[in-house]
């Protein structure tokens, strides 16, 4: 299991996870003051076609399919927590 903290800047989608063919599963959690949009991709927004899915401050996401990059965007610089759990071999 690795456990990370990230700043995410404001207003620059910003890469937390790499593809990771090996993850069993992952949580973002958001203990900062501040929203932030979850994505697949460097084009995730807090708004229009691009919207991410919306990570409420003090909340969190899970997923344990997803093996691809995880990407999040924030209108205000704030700090995020990654767990992600691998698979050994």
């Amino acid at each position: 299991m690795v456990v990370f903290s990230q700043v995410i800047p404001a207003n620059v989608a910003t890469r937390v996870l790499a593809r990771n063919p090996k993850r069993a599963a992952y949580t973002i959690t958001n203990f900062s003051g501040y929203d932030f949009y979850l994505g697949h991709d460097q084009d995730v927004r807090d708004s229009g076609t691009d919207m991410g899915h919306r990570l409420v401050n003090g909340s969190g996401w899970e997923d344990e399919f997803w093996k691809g990059e995880v990407w999040l965007y924030g209108t205000t610089t704030g700090t995020i927590t990654v767990d992600e759990t691998v698979k050994e071999e």
